[in-house]
């Protein structure tokens, strides 16, 4: 698909008291979240173009674009806040 598109992770959900089958990961998904007070680098991995966005920015949604015929593949690293 060609275009721009944005990359919104999940915020972090209240967990409530652990089930008995917590272990089953599908029952509460959460693969990526991101955390008040910190920041995260977003690079493309095969160009190694990067940025560093607050959380409230990654909330929003990071744009993204491709060409449509190549693959992207981003790498998203938590910092410490950028105060």
């Amino acid at each position: 698909m060609e275009g721009a598109s944005d990359v919104r992770p999940a915020a972090p959900r209240r967990r409530p008291e652990a089930p008995l089958d917590w272990p089953r990961i599908d029952q509460f998904p959460e693969w990526f979240v991101v955390r008040e007070g910190r920041a995260y680098a977003v690079t493309d991995v095969r160009g190694g173009r990067g940025r560093t966005h607050a959380a409230a920015e990654m909330r929003e949604g990071v744009s993204v674009e491709t060409d449509g015929r190549s693959e992207l593949r981003l790498a998203v690293e938590e910092r410490p806040s950028r105060g």
